[in-house]
């Protein structure tokens, strides 16, 4: 054979097995295999496979980094200072020695603070332990927020399932607004999601002030609970009861009394009104999609979907339907519905946005003595105890208790922070106490969870 025609079989041949390896990181059963690799070689790879395919794309995972730099004698001294850290779950002395330093310098109302505690669910990875056998698949993040000034600080962080205990969780409440009282903060309110593990958690805390009023012959007229001697203002937050009050209203009717009539809010309603846009070129809702409307593709786990629905702007829309063409007459009790709860939930939202005059909902000023608030707040308490979920003639009450809860402790925070504590107005202009910020559950998450379990699951594969 010439040799021409030898090296251009072996070119060829070489050619070949290139194309093959590009398409390698994309085959099924190499991405299965990939899976059985332990984390250090799982992370070699997949670096080995993006530098192959983007010469000039970033190292920005830490898992990333640290298999680039563990080789480099600083980052191994790094390393192991890291994993000789005590960074461990519940109350961590060393962090509340360093806020305690941080609140002596602080003012009395500077001090006012909030504590707001979230769920973070954990899939990164599974690691067994020898003494618990329970598996643990998020974590609940408690954060502490100022009233006075801006600081947002987590804190403590636990892991749990959805069969924790109540007594635990209650317990370990308590235990953290002890370590901020004994500090020097002053918390006066907890802000939650309305999951069944946190609701059952504050009725259990309520109860047990309940007994504690009892034995000393008073009666709890607020729904809140004391811890040490102080109160507690227990409130849900309101984008967590939007969604649950739409995966409820997709199940079930809801009825309630509106200007002395009884009315009924159906989901089929405002699934009529997207079939009937849907074949329309000129939509008066873009933006609300089958994900939205439709039960079977709808995320129920989804807070922004909710909110986009069941708001003003639905409601207005189909109210200027129902002006224009000839629509059954109990749309009107929807259309009433989403309008109460859009203005119910924009009065609970702190959050403070210019007014737009071609906006359909109703303007709400800022939170002050003589604000519109306390009106819409009076006058949705009488509607919410109206309210009833009922399905195949039976009424069955699910959400709305925790709705008429969160305005009730709101309507009493206010009042509080107002005449008790003389917090200035303009303060509730950046103010919210039902935002949670995802950014710092996001850094506290990656930075506090996941890192250490990563570095600790390492060390234990011998990879470091």
């Amino acid at each position: 054979m010439p040799e021409k025609n030898l090296n251009k079989l072996q070119t060829n041949d070489g050619m070949l097995k290139l194309r093959r390896a590009l398409k390698l990181p994309q085959n099924a059963p190499f991405k299965i295999a990939l899976r059985k690799f332990k984390s250090a070689a799982n992370a070699f790879t997949e670096l080995q496979n993006r530098e192959g395919t983007h010469k000039l794309s970033f190292r920005i995972t830490r898992a990333r980094k640290i298999i680039n730099n563990k080789n480099k004698p600083q980052h191994c001294r790094k390393l192991h200072t890291i994993s000789r850290i005590s960074l461990h779950s519940a109350i961590n002395e060393h962090l509340f020695h360093q806020l305690k330093r941080k609140v002596r310098k602080m003012t009395s109302k500077k001090k006012i603070c909030i504590l707001q505690f979230e769920n973070i669910s954990l899939t990164t990875h599974l690691r067994k332990s020898v003494r618990h056998k329970n598996i643990y698949h998020q974590a609940l993040v408690f954060t502490v927020r100022g009233v006075k000034t801006d600081y947002i600080q987590p804190i403590s962080y636990i892991f749990c399932s959805s069969t924790t205990p109540v007594i635990d969780l209650s317990t370990q409440i308590k235990l953290i607004i002890s370590k901020l009282q004994a500090i020097g903060l002053t918390v006066i309110a907890t802000v939650c999601n309305c999951s069944n593990l946190n609701v059952c958690t504050i009725d259990w805390l309520i109860r047990d002030t309940m007994k504690q009023y009892l034995r000393q012959g008073k009666v709890l007229e607020k729904k809140i609970f004391k811890v040490n001697g102080e109160e507690i203002i227990p409130l849900y937050n309101p984008r967590h009861l939007m969604k649950v009050l739409r995966n409820n209203l997709m199940d079930h009717n809801l009825r309630y009394e509106l200007e002395g009539e009884v009315r009924v809010g159906k989901w089929e309603h405002i699934v009529a009104l997207y079939n009937q846009e849907a074949g329309s070129q000129y939509k008066l809702l873009p933006l609300l999609t089958e994900k939205h409307v439709y039960p079977n593709r709808v995320s129920r786990s989804s807070v922004d979907s909710a909110i986009e629905v069941v708001n003003c702007e639905v409601g207005a829309v189909m109210g200027f339907i129902m002006n224009i063409q000839e629509i059954p007459s109990d749309f009107e009790d929807t259309v009433r519905l989403f309008f109460f709860f859009g203005t119910l939930f924009d009065s609970l939202d702190m959050t403070y946005i210019k007014f737009n005059t071609r906006s359909r909902k109703p303007r709400i000023g800022l939170i002050s003595p003589k604000s519109t608030r306390k009106e819409i707040w009076a006058e949705s308490k009488n509607i919410l105890k109206t309210m009833e979920f009922c399905s195949n003639g039976e009424s069955r009450v699910l959400s709305i208790s925790s709705w008429l809860q969160t305005v009730e402790n709101m309507e009493y925070l206010v009042e509080l922070l107002l005449t008790e504590y003389k917090v200035s107005v303009e303060r509730w202009k950046k103010f919210n106490p039902f935002v949670i910020q995802p950014k710092v559950l996001k850094k506290f998450s990656k930075r506090y969870i996941h890192i250490l379990g990563l570095i600790t699951s390492l060390i234990n594969k011998g990879a470091l």
